[in-house]
């Protein structure tokens, strides 16, 4: 497409940019042209756009700069999540696609929106029973997710992976693998984010899910909080702090 052609150009100026990827998104708000760019390999140069949004060059000290380019990767991250959720992308852009390691690598990344596209993205591929446990088994995209549950992530990045680790959640052995990754003290912590309740409930709602049939998880969810004998929390579980929850 040239339009994305145009965006990755270096020596593009920040106005120009703009225009370009306004432009772009807009083209990708009809399915056909969301046809076209799967099924002619162009989500590669999309990917590329956003990722250039992080190195161009603009006034930090203009907030409406800064306004601008935070829009801007809002609306590259919805044209992606459109993309993503054709039936046609899974047949294009398979698990062992250059495109679904990079978007691997995002998981982690240290900028929000590359890991909020990266979990949209590969959970618009976790479809299927098979495709959620060849993400756990030989991806083992579980484990990154985890250790972004554990971080000091912002709410947005938080609700992407969990609503991804749903997903995972429901296939097959998945649940057990979950749980000895260490799934119910990661999400534990979440219980108490009141400052985004979808947080909460989303958390909330994976421990119900992991603990579906499997006893090893519900032995995890038994767990005294702490090994100490002479600590109090040693007297308290993982279970607890869920019942804490309901009853707020």
């Amino acid at each position: 497409m040239l339009l994305t052609e145009l965006a990755l150009d270096e020596t593009l100026e920040f106005s120009h940019f703009s225009s370009l990827v306004t432009s772009l998104t807009a083209y990708l708000e009809k399915e056909k042209f969301q046809t076209v760019c799967v099924s002619n390999g162009m989500v590669e140069g999309i990917l590329d756009v956003l990722r250039r949004s992080f190195s161009i060059e603009f006034d930090q000290s203009s907030a409406e700069d800064v306004k601008a380019i935070a829009q801007l990767r809002l609306k590259i991250n919805q044209a992606l999540a459109e993309v993503s959720a054709s039936p046609l992308f899974a047949q294009h852009y398979p698990l062992d696609s250059s495109i679904s390691q990079s978007l691997k690598s995002w998981v982690v990344a240290d900028e929000d929106q590359l890991q909020i596209c990266a979990c949209v993205m590969l959970g618009n591929l976790a479809r299927s029973d098979e495709v959620c446990q060849a993400m756990v088994r030989d991806l083992k995209i579980h484990e990154e997710l985890i250790s972004v549950l554990n971080d000091e992530s912002r709410g947005a990045v938080l609700h992407s992976s969990l609503g991804f680790l749903k997903n995972l959640a429901i296939a097959g052995d998945n649940r057990v693998i979950l749980g000895e990754a260490g799934i119910i003290p990661a999400v534990s912590r979440l219980w108490a984010y009141e400052s985004v309740p979808q947080v909460q409930f989303s958390a909330a709602s994976i421990a119900r899910q992991v603990i579906i049939s499997s006893i090893d998880n519900i032995s995890h969810l038994l767990t005294p909080l702490s090994q100490d004998p002479d600590s109090p929390a040693n007297q308290r579980t993982y279970l607890s702090l869920l019942l804490s929850l309901f009853e707020k």
